[in-house]
């Protein structure tokens, strides 16, 4: 009995061992390299500094050419003195993309960056030190775990930009949609992240990589990707995803509470004269059906080129009576009532036409409410910058010169949201004392941070073909022709500063 006992205990031994060392191993590793910590020390130059493969962790896939996070505010320093400690949080808009994650570009360009020289530019608010923590396509969870992991570096705020990539995250066109809530649930990423961050993990990863292809990108085929996985409005995802974020957002603001960091939750800005990039049908319709919607969609489309408003109104609303969650015919409706200067009322169809796109990438209408709702709630500040953006333009939605794409400020837009939140720090009291600021134009703060006009002008003439809006134009030929006026709109600015610089020279 006692010889079966003891062999009970050594075979014990013999399982538990290999896994002590694993975990003793894994603990000194990282003690050692500090592989798996959102930043790092540089002690010669006496800085934090971020760590590039700690962000790399978020993606299912290889990145090679591209870096996801800001090429500019990567580092604080060590000892923070007098300084104000600022941390940015979000996605693609923090960052700056599509200026300030192309290395290439060399252009600085982001709300945070911008925030921070309009600050300094005021010397009552103190010393100011900034930290841009956005990553392209994060979402609310992955900014909940940096959250967590950053809090201990002392910021003296946080701001937090989130709310379009609540659906696919990193793992757009790489994972179905039915399988996305596993790799951003609540209950399940933390333990999924916490095996992505071993040595184990990465080391297999990497030696199954030289054999396979296990893990290179697998969106290539963008198009097919999203005709497979497009949401229709219907969808028990939807809830889900509200249910996530507000839990997500809901944890921010306790964390913060909890580690007395001030917190400032931002409305994300949303271009709404953006096409849809899917609009599907909710209902099911015969062959016979379908030729009849399709020929409706085509009247009305004729009409509107033919400058035929009333006409091209009453065909997308018979769309919109055969099913009233088909998103073209919201958003035809609402770019016919633009060029009608009609705006309120093209506002109306246009934001319905964002809600109803079947490949969610811009920030659907509960986000806003989840965010007015629980701000309210806790008293958290909540910087209306989508309200400010549809101020500005005058009209009933955000301007689309101000944005270069379906979410992204161009540079410009980047400035006056600095503009914008510079004004709301200092009237929510976060620098006691200062009652007013002064605001330095564009071009000087282009000079503080070396960005220069025609890099602008080559960004934006160079993104459409660039990006993968490129390729989902097949998805919806009205992208195409958003690009291409993306394009012209750059153009036109190169051949007014030629000429310009044509004048100049003539009178010099």
């Amino acid at each position: 009995m006692k010889k079966k006992g003891k062999n009970i205990f050594l075979n014990g031994l013999l399982i538990l061992a290999p896994i002590l060392i694993w975990l003793g191993t894994e603990f000194v590793a990282n003690r050692v390299t500090h592989r798996f910590d959102p930043l790092l020390v540089d002690h010669d130059k006496g800085t934090l500094y971020i760590n590039q493969e700690y962000f790399d962790d978020f993606f299912l896939y290889d990145l090679d050419e591209f870096l996801t996070t800001s090429s500019s505010n990567r580092a604080i320093r060590l000892q923070k003195g007098n300084r104000f400690r600022i941390f940015s949080y979000g996605g693609s808009t923090t960052a700056g993309y599509p200026y300030n994650t192309f290395p290439a570009f060399e252009c600085p360009s982001s709300f945070p960056n911008y925030l921070r020289v309009i600050l300094q530019y005021n010397p009552s608010v103190g010393n100011i030190e900034m930290l841009n923590l956005g990553c392209n396509a994060l979402n609310s969870l992955h900014v909940l775990s940096l959250f967590k992991e950053t809090i201990q570096y002392d910021p003296d705020l946080a701001i937090i930009y989130c709310g379009h990539n609540e659906y696919f995250g990193p793992n757009e066109f790489t994972v179905p949609k039915d399988k996305t809530l596993f790799y951003q649930n609540p209950d399940t990423f933390p333990l999924y992240m916490k095996i992505r961050r071993t040595y184990l993990y990465q080391g297999l990863r990497k030696f199954i990589g030289n054999f396979t292809d296990r893990f290179e990108k697998k969106h290539q085929d963008y198009f097919q990707w999203a005709r497979q996985n497009a949401i229709t409005a219907n969808d028990p995802l939807h809830d889900k995803v509200e249910t996530n974020y507000r839990r997500n957002i809901e944890e921010i603001i306790r964390l913060a509470r909890q580690n007395k960091i001030p917190l400032v939750l931002c409305t994300p800005i949303a271009n709404v004269t953006f096409p849809p990039f899917i609009a599907k049908y909710e209902k099911q319709f015969t062959e016979g059906e379908m030729a009849k919607l399709d020929s409706l969609d085509n009247l009305g489309r004729e009409h509107y080129n033919n400058e035929e408003y009333e006409d091209s109104i009453d065909y997308f609303s018979r769309l919109k009576q055969a099913d009233s969650t088909f998103a073209d015919a919201w958003y035809h409706t609402g770019m016919t009532y633009v060029r009608m200067k009609a705006y309120k009322k093209a506002a109306n169809e246009l934001y319905q036409a964002k809600d109803y796109d079947a490949l969610p990438f811009r920030a659907k209408s509960f986000i806003y409410n989840v965010l007015y709702q629980t701000a309210n709630r806790h008293k958290v500040p909540l910087a209306e910058l989508e309200p400010f953006f549809t101020s500005i333009s005058q009209k009933y939605y955000p301007a689309p010169s101000q944005l270069i794409d379906h979410v992204h400020p161009t540079d410009s837009g980047y400035y006056y949201a600095a503009l914008f939140l510079s004004r709301f720090l200092v009237e929510n009291g976060f620098f006691p004392g200062v009652e007013q600021l002064r605001f330095p134009d564009l071009e000087s703060c282009r000079r503080v941070l070396g960005i220069e006009e025609s890099t602008v002008d080559r960004i934006e003439y160079e993104f459409p073909e660039g990006s993968f809006f490129d390729r989902l134009s097949r998805l919806n030929p009205e992208i195409a022709k958003y690009l291409n006026f993306i394009k012209k709109r750059a153009e036109q600015r190169v051949e007014k500063r030629k000429l310009d610089t044509a004048a100049e020279e003539i009178f010099k």
